[in-house]
């Protein structure tokens, strides 16, 4: 069971963020061997680091959602200050403008196609949860 969990873990979340943190580190993508060995050492670090915080965590459900509220909310900081400094305020009154004007779908898309995106949402927010 172990080696199941092991392999799941490694290959899944922690390889793909070892790429983004490379990544974000190096501004290139995984290409050589010694690429490689550094992504890997990369999603070691951050197994290590989800275990120290789930270790020194009273309740590990409760440190790793802390944990996830600290980054959930740099992020949406972040992204709402680079908004608000990169997109013009024309842009801004255009987008607002438009959630309370009402407007025929577009050209071309039916019945069908609207019902196929609540669908896909529905299920997606359904998987999700």
């Amino acid at each position: 069971m172990l080696v199941i969990l092991f392999s799941f873990i490694w290959g899944g979340w922690a390889k793909s963020a070892g790429d983004g943190l490379f990544a974000l580190f190096t501004g290139r993508l995984v290409e050589t061997a010694s690429d490689i060995a550094l992504r890997d050492w990369l999603a070691t670090g951050l197994l290590l680091l989800v275990f120290v915080i789930a270790a020194l965590s009273r309740v590990v459900t409760r440190g790793l959602e802390l944990v996830n509220w600290v980054i959930v909310g740099f992020v949406v900081i972040l992204l709402l200050v680079m908004d608000i400094l990169l997109v013009p305020g024309s842009v801004w009154l255009e987008g607002i403008r438009g959630l309370f004007t009402p407007a025929r779908p577009p050209a071309g898309i039916s019945a069908t196609e609207i019902g196929g995106l609540v669908g896909f949402a529905a299920l997606a927010s359904g998987l999700n949860w």
